[in-house]
């Protein structure tokens, strides 16, 4: 599920949920609903978080592995 994936990247990464949430323009808030899943990311917001962490959509979205590119921590952010 996506809230399992966005944890699972916010952490692999090292970043906190304000990190997060800052790099979205968002409330650290809104990003801990998007984890826990009481609310969910639009998708302005959801190619935003893939580009943070260099996965696909498709990994985000579906968790499809088989093209997923998860990219290490230490690779470098471009907005």
């Amino acid at each position: 599920m996506l809230k399992e994936r966005l944890r699972y990247l916010r952490n692999l990464h090292g970043f906190t949920q304000k990190q997060v949430a800052d790099a979205l323009n968002i409330e650290r808030s809104t990003y801990t609903y998007y984890e826990t899943g009481k609310t969910h990311p639009d998708l302005n917001a959801i190619v935003k978080i893939a580009k943070i962490y260099s996965v696909t959509l498709d990994y985000l979205l579906v968790g499809d592995n088989s093209r997923a590119r998860v990219a290490s921590p230490d690779a470098e952010y471009h907005t």
